[in-house]
């Protein structure tokens, strides 16, 4: 599982889990483009500062883009 959230000690919780989960928002990651099959926003939309880039690089992330 792979993910990314804002607080450092969030992100540390999932890696002792065994995940991969970055520090930092969506737009600072440097996934490669179309490398899920799911992006999952939760929590985020709603407190986000420009959730329109958000969604647009959530986007760009998804293997498969429905148009």
């Amino acid at each position: 599982m792979h993910g990314c959230d804002i607080n450092p000690r969030a992100a540390e919780v999932g890696q002792g889990m065994g995940m991969d989960i970055r520090v930092g928002g969506i737009t600072e990651q440097t996934y490669p483009i179309s490398t899920f099959d799911v992006v999952r926003f939760n929590h985020l939309l709603e407190h986000s500062r420009s959730p329109k880039d958000n969604l647009r690089d959530g986007y760009t992330l998804l293997a498969s883009r429905p148009i």
